[in-house]
């Protein structure tokens, strides 16, 4: 079995330009807050190497929260096993603060993880049930949609119909819509699909085309390379991104972000996509398994022969 602590290390070994390793978070390095595949071992090894090791989570969460989660639930610990953390979350926190949105209140569906995104606990309200959403709206005077983790209080949304009937009715409002991220695809701990912010904004996506009923949804994370830049600029000074790898599960999110970033990039397949044969020049790197799952570590734009 090849870890995935040995395939990061030789990839950055093979290629000493390499200067930062930035990673995505879930589904890369942790799988429901633990490490996968001595993840935490590579980490720590980078970070001896000298390299600048950078995690980028479009999580929600803003830095404080995300290294509060990193420490308690996966005993990952700052200088240790990373040096920087950037998220979405700190991306949503600056922009929510601004005169156009602080004196404007959201009607949220599903979750929020970590509600100091918000300038104020009166900018957002959370429909107590899937159920509750179309009332609150109604009682309420809102001004915007966003789209949080896609539960209600712990509890995934029990009908496909109900979440469709859900995107509908946000399509006919017409209101501007915001999330955080926008990860398509997904399956549970139990290895079932599971409805998550991508799945949500596409269905709306769709609603809004067949009610020709349009509304601007604004996405803030990756792939969206523009809304890290000055987090970037001010957390990572000396970054180019000709010495810097990009490593993620999400093709889409990850992948694009990477190469959108002018990234060296590592898809790692720690659950199967069939998206990912046709996102690029994608070359069989490594391999190796997690849990009698195939994991598949792909190099992308390096252009080599298969090994």
């Amino acid at each position: 079995m090849v870890l995935f602590r040995d395939n990061i290390i030789d990839i950055v070994e093979e290629n000493p330009e390499i200067k930062t390793v930035i990673f995505d978070r879930d589904a890369t390095l942790l799988d429901h807050g633990r490490p996968i595949n001595n993840a935490d071992k590579a980490l720590s090894e980078l970070v001896k190497m000298g390299k600048k090791v950078v995690i980028l989570t479009n999580s929600g969460n803003t830095e404080a929260a995300n290294i509060a989660f990193l420490s308690k639930e996966a005993g990952l610990k700052r200088g240790v096993h990373y040096h920087e953390v950037l998220s979405s979350g700190d991306i949503l926190k600056a922009e929510f603060a601004k005169p156009g949105f602080a004196d404007k209140k959201f009607l949220v569906l599903g979750n929020i993880r970590d509600e100091s995104i918000f300038a104020s606990k009166e900018q957002f309200i959370t429909a107590k049930s899937d159920g509750d959403f179309v009332n609150t709206f109604k009682r309420e005077s809102i001004d915007y949609f966003f789209i949080g983790f896609p539960q209600v209080n712990g509890k995934s949304f029990s009908k496909v119909e109900d979440f469709t009937s859900l995107c509908d009715f946000i399509a006919l409002t017409k209101k501007p819509i915001y999330a955080g991220f926008a990860d398509v695809g997904g399956i549970d701990k139990d290895g079932n699909p599971s409805i998550i912010q991508g799945d949500i904004l596409l269905e709306i996506r769709d609603a809004q085309e067949f009610f020709g009923s349009y509304a601007p949804v604004t996405v803030y994370g990756k792939p969206e390379a523009k809304w890290f830049l000055s987090l970037f600029k001010e957390k990572l000074p000396d970054f180019n991104p000709k010495e810097a790898l990009m490593v993620g599960d999400n093709p889409k999110t990850d992948v694009a972000f990477g190469r959108k970033m002018g990234m060296q990039t590592v898809y790692v397949a720690t659950f199967p996509r069939r998206d990912a044969p046709r996102i690029g020049y994608a070359v069989p790197s490594v391999s190796g398994s997690r849990y009698g799952v195939p994991v598949n570590l792909f190099l992308f734009n390096r252009g080599r022969e298969p090994r």
